[in-house]
């Protein structure tokens, strides 16, 4: 049936079978995730974000017109230009993500990009171990929490995986060393730089030394730096569209040249807070306790994110014995001494930016878990070769996986304090077009998602986060200000007005008509402007007590010129 496993021939067979079907049952359970706990939504800002650029290129623009007033629209991560309001992240994955815009299905995305992954990390690991590597890695690969968590979320880093996977498969390939070889290899990284930029620095330091130092020739080498060229060039063009400036990241335009959505909430916006490095002017936001990025603050940062792989990579912290074990055994040594090399590349990368980067596990590291993976199972179809007990391997690793797994789950009902209850309520809407304002009750609950955040991590939900994103149906959402009232009004004419109280529990929501709300008037109508506003947590009524909790947004002049009077005044 097949060569050897000794043979340079049954090294390289792939059982293509059964890569293909664990390929659907990690696409299949990613998908379930996706659309059961994680409600088919964008939950993390990161995520809305991505969703956000992904439906605006669908529509062939990457700009959108900044919505007025400003202040009852702001959200993290997008920047407000002359030319309009553009989203800050590469958009190599937003260009991915918006075909499933086009289709209808955007949650659908990264479970195939998932189970592609698997198909890719089985094909490297019969290429580094054999077909019973193979045999071995294509369940642990399908399985993992960590892959089916970030596989069922809208996060770029399945993308990144996969990419990364064929850039490794590309520089330790057989055959002729011609041009189209190399610039495959160039045009992985390339597209991997247009995705995830540091992740696409260390897999190239790795990929192309491997492959130029296994396939050295001028054509080959050629081909590389073409297809590297033609990915700067991309990032240049992104960058340029984006900021004017080819050098310029839109991300460090935002913390640089823009004001903070929520100024009293801490951050600190400043020219090099979101620069790698170490130094008290690191840092957007205070993390461990302060402001600044210090090597003791990486340390901690590389802990927690050490703990969630340990638990959510490879199902259990006891795994990680055979992958140091591989490196004794020299069938799995070269699996285990790639897989390290990533994961530490990744990992100093990494410590040098002052957020640690931990949601749905340790995401920053997503690229290394694949050859993780693989380098384990190497070493474990090694140990198991002579009692024919790889394909059964599955069902060990189905019950550590399986138990991991459920108790991430329950995490993910509303993680990062978003649910759907607003796409609930555009879905069911019955009542004709309105202006929906959002206010937020007082009540504040936090939580701490251990398995898929880390244990010394507290979350509290920002009920606020993509309050206005489904607006496309008769509903037309906008944050709540009493003095901005008209100013939005102005905006949507003809639509009667609205007032959504958001609590902590959906339960406890209430819709009310505008006449029944109080609108401090009194309060509000000497200030100054311009001026910084409280967003208030929601209307007052007689009897009310209010907490004084708010959110301090910038509203400039020409935000609120030409109010009429409201009608409902």
């Amino acid at each position: 049936m097949s060569a050897a496993p000794g043979t340079p021939a049954g090294r390289r067979e792939l059982p293509a079978p059964w890569a293909g079907a664990w390929a659907l049952v990690a696409a299949a359970l990613a998908a379930a995730i996706a659309l059961g706990p994680l409600a088919g939504i964008p939950h993390v800002q990161d995520e809305v974000v991505y969703t956000w650029q992904a439906e605006r290129l669908a529509e062939g623009r990457l700009f959108a017109p900044v919505p007025e007033p400003r202040a009852a629209h702001v959200y993290d991560f997008l920047l407000d230009t002359p030319r309009g309001r553009v989203g800050i992240f590469p958009l190599g994955w937003p260009l991915v993500l918006a075909l499933g815009a086009l289709a209808g299905a955007p949650a659908l995305v990264n479970p195939l990009l998932t189970g592609l992954a698997v198909l890719l990390g089985t094909a490297l690991a019969a290429r580094l171990g054999g077909r019973e590597a193979a045999l071995a890695a294509a369940p642990w690969l399908a399985l993992s929490p960590q892959a089916l968590l970030l596989g069922a979320s809208r996060m770029s880093h399945p993308l990144a995986a996969v990419l990364a996977l064929a850039a490794l498969l590309l520089a330790l390939g057989r055959g002729v060393a011609r041009t189209p070889h190399g610039l495959a290899l160039g045009g992985a990284l390339g597209g991997l730089a247009l995705a995830r930029p540091l992740d696409a620095l260390v897999v190239a330091a790795l990929s192309v030394p491997l492959a130029l130092y296994r396939r050295c020739g001028t054509r080959y080498a050629a081909g590389i730096a073409a297809g590297l060229a033609l990915g700067a060039l991309a990032v240049g063009l992104q960058n340029h569209a984006m900021t004017g400036s080819a050098f310029e990241f839109a991300q460090g335009a935002y913390f640089e040249k823009s004001a903070p959505p929520a100024p009293g909430d801490g951050f600190r916006f400043a020219p090099g807070c979101n620069d790698l490095g170490f130094g008290a002017d690191r840092g957007c936001f205070p993390t461990w306790g302060s402001y600044g990025h210090t090597p003791e603050k990486a340390w901690l940062d590389f802990a927690r994110n050490a703990r969630l792989a340990a638990r959510l990579w490879l199902g259990s912290p006891w795994a990680w014995v055979l992958l140091l074990a591989a490196l004794a055994l020299p069938v799995a040594r070269k699996a285990a001494t790639l897989a390290l090399a990533l994961g530490a590349g990744l990992a100093t990368a990494y410590a040098l930016y002052w957020y640690g980067g931990s949601c749905y596990g340790a995401r920053f590291w997503h690229v290394a878990l694949a050859p993780m993976v693989i380098a384990a199972a190497t070493c474990a179809a090694a140990l198991l070769r002579r009692f024919r007990l790889i394909p059964w391997l599955a069902l060990v690793l189905l019950v550590p996986m399986a138990l991991r797994l459920a108790r991430a789950l329950p995490e993910l009902e509303a993680y990062w304090g978003i649910d759907d209850r607003f796409a609930r309520l555009e879905r069911e809407w019955k009542a004709g077009p309105v202006l929906m304002l959002v206010a937020y009750r007082s009540e504040l609950r936090l939580t701490r998602p251990r398995e898929t955040t880390g244990e010394d991590l507290l979350t509290a939900p920002h009920r606020w986060r993509a309050a206005w994103f489904p607006s496309s149906g008769e509903i037309a959402f906008a944050e709540f200000h009493p003095q901005l009232i008209d100013a939005v009004a102005l905006r949507h004419p003809g639509r009667g007005i609205r007032i959504y109280e958001m609590a902590a529990d959906a339960k406890e929501d209430r819709i009310r008509a505008l006449e029944a709300s109080d609108r401090f008037e009194p309060q509000l109508r000497d200030l100054p402007l311009p001026t910084r506003l409280p967003l208030l947590p929601a209307p007052r009524r007689a009897g009310d007590t209010w907490s004084g909790s708010y959110r301090v947004v910038e509203v400039s002049r020409e935000s609120i010129a030409g109010r009429a009077p409201s009608a409902l005044r």
